[in-house]
């Protein structure tokens, strides 16, 4: 089974970003408020949050809880925002699969992230699928 667990998406929230005055890097990396937003979503789908981390260009990471599950996410901004969302515990290393609950709240939030306003044009893929964009923007020779 191929799982879905990165989504592409426009928001009309800002990007967050702050830059420094010579416009030249940033002061503040962007995608925290469609992060917050997301975890918002989570929070109304009975997830409870860990603080916010920046990961500097990587974009912001986070940790929530569904059902007792530990999970992570990181959204970031490219040209469009993306949120990566991970199962960092040891079921998928040991058994091979995708545990069903964090199967369960991934399509939860995609039915949720379909359904908000905020979000549009929002385009899940696996990782393996997203990975060639991320090669593209890392290297625009490629």
């Amino acid at each position: 089974m191929r799982v879905r667990e990165v989504a592409e998406f426009l928001t009309v929230l800002p990007s967050g970003a702050v830059e420094d005055e010579d416009g030249l890097d940033f002061v503040v990396w962007p995608g925290r408020p469609a992060l917050e937003a997301i975890g918002g979503i989570l929070v109304d789908l009975g997830c409870e949050l860990d603080p916010i981390e920046c990961a500097d260009f990587k974009g912001w990471d986070m940790g929530f809880r569904y059902r007792r599950r530990s999970l992570w996410m990181r959204v970031t901004q490219i040209e469009k925002h993306v949120a990566y969302f991970a199962d960092p515990n040891l079921w998928p290393k040991m058994i091979g699969g995708k545990h069903p609950l964090y199967l369960e709240i991934l399509d939860r939030l995609g039915e949720a992230l379909a359904h908000d306003q905020r979000f549009s044009e929002v385009q899940w893929s696996t990782l393996d699928e997203f990975e060639p964009t991320i090669s593209r923007h890392q290297n625009p020779t490629s």
